[in-house]
């Protein structure tokens, strides 16, 4: 067996040498230079061609090799090996060209095959979203970073895998908010301005969730999670477009705006209670929810009133007051924030927090059961009802807002 190299040297010149070295003269800049009268052929990346080097397309000993090399004509200058191959006009070679153009073509079939499936499904996607249909669905598409934007196999980067397991990095941008009022805008039409949470959650958030399985934070945020900076403790009662401005004015003055964690945005929403139950504490102790370990991360906590509900008579909400007592941010200047109506803030009503109200009663035990551990109801109720009225001031007689720049 000889290699195309000798084959071409013998078919060229008649040279019948057996030898590498008298066959093969070595140039460091283009590999392995085979000159017969003037003529130079290059076939491979080194001198290993003529010792069945893998790398060379025709340098390994075998009958194919040997074809190739007796087919080529002297050429006038110094030709490839695959520029000489398109020489040759053998039936070996057209075969293989039709084969080569055969696979370039099926490939290309699948690959428009794949691509029209893909654009199907997103269409389906698209039909069933109730934005899609609204007046306002040109402007709510042309929102940055949202999923329409962005296929599911797109949603997250490999480095992002792990970050997406940890509350912390659940947060979204205040701009990324104003996103979602717009988003809400449209779907909801008239019907927007007397929205709770409740009703952006039903029209918007668990559609998105349950179409990406995905929070809304990681949706639109795929390709960079934000880390929190600022804890949003809020009652889902509340008017919609009242706590959007709330967290506006809130933030109005600071240069560079924070990541807020928004319990909505910040967990994956869904018509299924299990759900969401396995998110929030149900089944598990409340010390390691994601409510929890999100704001033991926080540098601040805001919390946002409403003129619908008593936030201190929310359990999630008494919880929550109660790990910034622990964590020591109550009594920290400037980390922890109020906005929103006062209207629960004033007269003499102190906090109870067992009196506190929960959808779900499991969760109430569970918390119940965690802070009589820690400290007595008593003191917990004092914390609370000193961060209600500030200072114990009961008389309501001027509003005291705490807002911070950063």
């Amino acid at each position: 067996m000889i290699s195309c190299s000798q084959a071409c040297i013998m078919r060229v010149s008649g040279l019948a040498a057996s030898s590498c070295s008298k066959l093969c003269a070595r140039n460091t800049s283009s590999g392995c230079d085979l000159s017969v009268n003037g003529n130079s052929y290059s076939f491979c990346s080194s001198c290993a061609d003529l010792a069945n080097s893998s790398k060379c397309t025709y340098g390994v000993a075998s009958p194919e090799a040997c074809l190739v090399g007796c087919a080529l004509s002297p050429p006038t200058v110094a030709v490839a090996a695959r520029g000489a191959g398109r020489c040759c006009g053998t039936k070996s070679d057209a075969d293989k060209t039709l084969i080569a153009v055969l696979a370039v073509v099926i490939c290309l079939v699948c690959v428009a095959g794949t691509a029209l499936t893909a654009w199907c499904r997103y269409g389906r996607r698209k039909s069933s979203d109730p934005v899609a249909h609204s007046r306002d669905a040109p402007q709510a598409y042309s929102l940055p970073r949202l999923l329409r934007a962005a296929l599911p196999s797109q949603l997250f980067k490999s480095t992002e895998c792990k970050r997406g397991l940890d509350p912390c990095w659940a947060a979204i941008s205040v701009a990324q908010l104003g996103e979602l009022r717009q988003l809400a805008m449209a779907a909801l039409g008239s019907e927007y301005w007397t929205a709770t949470m409740h009703d952006i959650n039903r029209v918007v958030l668990q559609p998105l969730c349950q179409r990406t399985g995905k929070c809304y934070a990681h949706v639109v945020n795929f390709e960079e999670l934000l880390h929190i900076t600022v804890f949003v403790s809020h009652a889902w009662l509340e008017n919609f477009e009242q706590f959007f401005q709330s967290i506006n004015s809130a933030f109005q003055d600071w240069t560079v705006k924070p990541n807020l964690w928004i319990c909505a945005t910040a967990l994956r929403q869904s018509t299924d209670p299990a759900t969401v139950s396995l998110q929030v504490g149900a089944g598990v102790s409340p010390s390691e929810a994601p409510f929890t370990k999100a704001l033991a991360k926080a540098e601040k906590l805001l919390i946002v009133r409403n003129a619908t509900v008593d936030l201190y008579e929310r359990i999630w909400c008494c919880w929550e007051f109660f790990l910034a007592y622990q964590q020591g941010m109550i009594h920290r200047p400037g980390a922890v924030m109020q906005g929103g109506p006062s209207m629960f803030g004033i007269g003499t009503k102190e906090v109870d927090v067992t009196s506190a109200r929960s959808s779900n009663i499991e969760d109430k035990r569970k918390i119940l059961e965690h802070i009589s551990k820690t400290v007595s109801y008593q003191v917990i109720n004092e914390k609370l009802t000193e961060i209600k009225f500030f200072n114990g001031r009961k008389e309501g007689t001027v509003d005291l807002e705490t807002n911070s720049s950063n």
